[in-house]
């Protein structure tokens, strides 16, 4: 069927948006932008979302990050991982991680343990939380490698999301840390490793 002059008009206007971040000075315009992409789907739609991953206003971000959760598919899944690693914002990392349970999978899980690695403490505690929040145990062995890193507080949360994971991996390593002298360490190690019950139903 023929399109009208008003049909064509506006498909000439909407196509650029579907391949290119959303650009108007207005970030509630952005936002909007970004809303709407989401509904449309497509592999144009997808590109325009991730690219809007990098706006200045964290608003946009989140939408983005939800919208990629809804329709990103694997496409989403390694920008979403850089996201909850590495937005500024905490509410955007987080709504990353949620949208990563969507699309994510194994795939997600393996671009996370990477982030394990990153030379910013900040980066791996960031990770660490991704992962305790994604509940997955393929993620015990790595994290039980950073109960000795350099930095305390990704000591503390790293002790802290084991406990979460409650996987029998864990037991010993944590038992270990009982004897860190660093207090605040050890009280978490002693906190986590009092729930042998949810352990040994591990398997």
């Amino acid at each position: 069927m023929a399109m009208t002059s008003g049909q064509t008009d506006r498909a000439r206007v909407v196509e650029p948006k579907a391949t290119s971040a959303p650009g108007d000075d207005d970030w509630h315009v952005r936002r909007a932008e970004v809303k709407a992409l989401g509904k449309t789907g497509g592999s144009g739609a997808v590109e325009a979302l991730i690219g809007a991953l990098d706006d200045e206003e964290s608003r946009v971000r989140y939408q983005a990050v939800v919208a990629l959760g809804n329709t990103g598919g694997t496409r989403a899944v390694e920008p979403l991982c850089a996201v909850a690693v590495h937005d500024e914002k905490r509410d955007v990392r987080l709504r990353a991680v949620e949208a990563l349970k969507t699309v994510g999978g194994t795939r997600a899980v393996e671009t996370l343990i990477r982030a394990l690695n990153e030379d910013e403490p900040h980066a791996r505690l960031q990770g660490v939380e991704a992962l305790e929040r994604l509940g997955d145990t393929r993620a015990v062995e790595p994290l039980i490698g950073l109960l000795h890193d350099a930095d305390r507080g990704v000591r503390l949360w790293t002790v802290a999301t084991l406990g979460e994971l409650g996987d029998h991996r864990a037991v010993s390593p944590l038992i270990d840390v009982l004897h860190s002298v660093d207090s605040d360490v050890l009280g978490s190690a002693g906190s986590a490793s009092s729930r042998p019950a949810r352990w040994y139903s591990c398997g």
